[in-house]
């Protein structure tokens, strides 16, 4: 698959929000798989979508997501689903970069699924 260019940089001043890579490890018609990195202290802006749900796995580090319902801590070998049309923000609460697999499931599986708050 291969290295997807980094987020676009967010439009906040905020120096938490940061450039975070991903690349693209599978993908089919159904699911999607990335791999992001996001640096020390950074989170990335809110987002929804509507066609798709995802599955949070935390290869390293510490994430909080947050949604329009709660916070949730994940830890290193954890994960958490996301479903369809919640607004969410994840951010690496840890000491060192936070590495996870985004998992796309749903019925369109591009970027313009998601809706930027």
């Amino acid at each position: 698959m291969g290295t997807i260019a980094a987020f676009d940089q967010p439009k906040s001043k905020d120096p938490h929000f940061a450039l975070t890579s991903r690349q693209e490890l599978t993908r089919n018609e159904r699911h999607r798989v990335l791999q992001v990195t996001l640096p020390v202290g950074a989170k990335l802006p809110s987002e929804c979508h509507v066609h798709v749900s995802k599955r949070i796995v935390v290869l390293a580090g510490c994430a909080a997501i947050h949604s329009n319902t709660q916070s949730t801590t994940i830890f290193e070998g954890h994960d958490s689903e996301i479903p369809f049309g919640t607004e969410h923000r994840i951010e690496n609460l840890g000491k060192i970069p936070l590495s996870y697999l985004e998992i796309r499931m749903g019925t369109y599986l591009d970027d313009d699924d998601i809706l930027s708050q």
